[in-house]
């Protein structure tokens, strides 16, 4: 069920609180970010759009993860659907934020996400320079400057 909120989590997360982007078009389709009081950190992708709203999927994650996902061993559309927070929230953004301050949100459980909004099967990145140590430093840094 879609409820409107001010979402506990900010998001869009401003620009300082990104901490990945893995893929870009004009803006970032698919980064991570930190939010909430403790610092977690949070995998967004765009997933879809129409005339009004943008669709994002926004998972808690963990560095490892990232790593997995980073480094090629992880499908993208294994990062929601095998969220290990259980938890994938959808995010209807209104495409003129100054319009509503508020957006929609939508819990949604993981057997209920389906084809139209999920990467295809077996789409994942590949990045040949990037390291898991360079991955690993990067997300400490991120933490270390947040604290």
């Amino acid at each position: 069920m879609s409820i409107k909120f001010p979402p506990p989590i900010e998001f869009p997360p401003k620009k300082r609180d990104i901490v990945g982007v893995y893929d870009f078009y004009d803006e970032p389709l698919l980064y991570t970010f930190i939010a909430g009081k403790h610092g977690d950190l949070y995998l967004a992708l765009f997933a879809s759009e129409d005339d009004t709203h943008k669709v994002w999927l926004v998972t808690q994650v963990t560095a490892t993860r990232v790593t997995d996902m980073v480094c090629g061993r992880m499908d993208l559309r294994d990062m929601f659907l095998r969220s290990e927070f259980c938890e994938v929230w959808q995010f209807h953004l209104p495409r003129l934020l100054d319009v509503d301050p508020f957006c929609t949100r939508q819990r949604t459980e993981r057997g209920e996400l389906t084809d139209d909004i999920l990467p295809p099967v077996g789409d994942r990145l590949v990045r040949r320079s990037e390291t898991v140590e360079k991955v690993y430093r990067v997300f400490s840094e991120a933490y270390l400057h947040r604290k």
